[in-house]
Formats: structure tokens, sequence, C-alpha cells
């Protein structure tokens, strides 16, 4: 009888462990708010980098960034979406819906010798739910697929983002093994260490 009382128990357990996924699987995410004081630290192959919300702007947030080997300082300013003009993977359309899909494009300086501006345009397919382990935790993310290519080298690398509602911001990012993606960071995936968010 303690078996079979045993097995019950364990079958409950497995039930409760996967039923966010199923509540959760065809619900949209919606856009989050940022809180003075808001923080999430990443680890990145050997660098980490730490994001803080210094505080709110007319049209979004003022944001600290910490990184390091060697230890440098940025500040960016996010608009309501979370977009920044130097992020080139995160563009999220709110609210996330399973199976949208959505393109941008971004400009900026090249990632190598060759100098100039380059163009690059990104693919993007909102996944769905899952669930991922980080240093941080467990959490219940949004995936979302993308393509990034450089229109002006004529190159694409693909990568994966998830997004937690529960931390406001993402969770994961993975680079494949492309020859597109610079040395540093292919094959690599940027983990969240830790967060504080305000509820």
């Amino acid at each position: 009888m303690k078996r079979y009382a045993l097995c019950l128990c364990l079958v409950l357990a497995a039930s409760v462990l996967a039923m966010p996924s199923r509540i959760l699987a065809g619900t949209q995410v919606d856009r989050p708010t940022w809180t003075t004081g808001d923080t999430w630290s990443y680890q990145e192959g050997d660098e980490t980098a730490t994001w803080t919300v210094l505080g709110a702007t007319q049209d979004g947030y003022l944001v600290g960034l910490t990184t390091a080997p060697p230890v440098r300082t940025h500040t960016y300013r996010f608009d309501r979406d979370l977009i920044f003009s130097q992020a080139l993977y995160f563009h999220p359309k709110w609210p996330l819906i399973p199976g949208d899909n959505w393109s941008y494009t971004a400009n900026g300086p090249a990632y190598n010798r060759i100098g100039g501006n380059n163009v690059w345009v990104t693919h993007v397919m909102a996944v769905g739910w899952e669930s991922v382990t980080v240093p941080a935790g467990r959490f219940i993310s949004f995936r979302i697929h993308g393509q990034q290519c450089d229109v002006t080298q004529n190159a694409c690398g693909d990568f994966e983002v998830w997004y937690s509602p529960q931390a406001k911001y993402t969770v994961k990012i993975s680079y494949s093994a492309a020859p597109y993606w610079s040395h540093d960071i292919r094959g690599v995936s940027r983990v969240l260490t830790s967060y504080k968010v305000a509820p």
C-alpha cells in the first residue's frame, strides 16, 4: 500500500510541476512596468553584466549597465517597450502572442575590421511557453526564436530568447554556433544569475 501511495504522490507532484506550462499555453504576455532599483545580473562566457533601472523618463527608463572584466559602466535610454538603440537581439512586440511573427532593422558600425556601417535585419517568431532553468532559478518563460542577418555582409545567425514575466526581462539568450556570431558569443548563452524587481 505504501508503494502505491508513494507512486500516487510522485504522479501528483509531476502534475503540479507541469501545470504552469499547460495553464499558460496559448496565453499572451503583456508589457511589464519597471521600477527604479530593478536589477538583473547575467553571465555570458567569462563576462558578467548587471543592468539597473536608475529612473523613469518621459517615454521609458534610464538604465545603467556595468560589465566586467574589465569593469566598464554605461547608461542607456530604454523606451517603454524595453528597446534601446543598441539592442540588436531583443525587440519585443507587445503583447507577446504564441505564433506571432515580426521583423525589425538596426543600423550601426561594423563589428569587424571592414569598417563602415552595417544593416541588420532580424526576423522573429514568438514560439510559446517553456520552463527554463538558469543560475537565478527555474522560470516559466516565453521563448522567442530569431534569425539575424547582416545585409551588408550577407550572413545570418540564429538565436533564442527566453523572457520571464516573473523576472520582467530576459532570463536567457542563446546564440547558435554559426560563424556569423563573433567568437566570444558563438554557441554561448547569456544566463540570469540574480535579479531583484518590484512586485
